[in-house]
């Protein structure tokens, strides 16, 4: 080999080299937001696919939450990102693979074990959904406010969706008690009492949720006190009528 030859395939090698490297570090990212600068950081990236998610923009909320994992892979945010956008496209398989990272990174994290069982629950596996809210419940500070209050409320969800309300109705109690302002907690206890038959606590669970909330969750709240009015008319008027 002569070198002049030697010297060409060094160079090439090189070249090539630095293609390979920068493609590794490339950017799959390439939306913009009018009005907001380019993300630089993580934490930039994580908060950039919020903001496409809310404009139901998947492709770049994902491309936010890969770049986000590529600058920070050891960060259990970044993972939780592209798990949430993975779960909101109903890609299950791909979220829970995820959601399964963010507590590898995160063991101690109870709102992972949440948002894990949200999964479960939406694949219709209860048990494996149980599993992570007692742990959530079981690892949260006493006083850990929203945090535990959410555990209750989604277990208190998991046992309504097994028609098992007295559990429910208890979980429930357990999350307005660490948070008395929330609004949705009342919306779906209201909702508990409502498939147990209770239609007297579900409108005042309802009113509540209704006095709490804000104008977009009304739209959710006002339905259903109509629906528990109407069936508390309804039992009311086939009561018997003592003389």
């Amino acid at each position: 080999m002569t070198r002049a030859s030697a010297s060409m395939i060094i160079a090439l090698g090189l070249l090539l080299g630095g293609v390979l490297g920068c493609s590794r570090l490339m950017n799959p990212y390439r939306c913009t937001i009018a009005g907001k600068p380019a993300p630089r950081t993580a934490h930039d990236y994580i908060q950039r696919s919020a903001d496409h998610l809310e404009a139901k923009e998947m492709n770049c909320a994902l491309a936010a939450c890969n770049q986000a994992i590529r600058l920070a892979g050891s960060d259990p945010a970044a993972y939780h990102c592209r798990g949430w956008v993975y779960q909101t496209q109903k890609n299950y398989e791909k979220a829970l693979t995820d959601y399964d990272e963010v507590i590898r990174l995160a063991p101690n994290d109870p709102d992972s074990y949440v948002y894990r069982a949200r999964l479960y629950l939406a694949q219709g596996y209860f048990s494996l959904a149980m599993a992570d809210l007692n742990k959530a419940i079981e690892i949260a500070p006493s006083n850990g406010g929203i945090m535990l209050a959410r555990a209750y409320s989604v277990r208190g969800e998991a046992y309504a969706e097994q028609r098992d309300f007295d559990h429910a109705l208890a979980d429930y109690d357990e999350a307005i008690k660490r948070k008395p302002d929330f609004s949705w907690f009342y919306f779906h206890r209201g909702k508990a009492y409502y498939e147990k038959g209770d239609y007297r606590l579900s409108i005042q669970d309802f009113d509540e949720a209704i006095k709490l909330g804000d104008d977009e969750d009304r739209k959710y709240f006002y339905p259903e006190r109509t629906k528990a009015q109407a069936k508390l008319k309804d039992a009311l008027s086939e009561a018997p009528r003592h003389r």
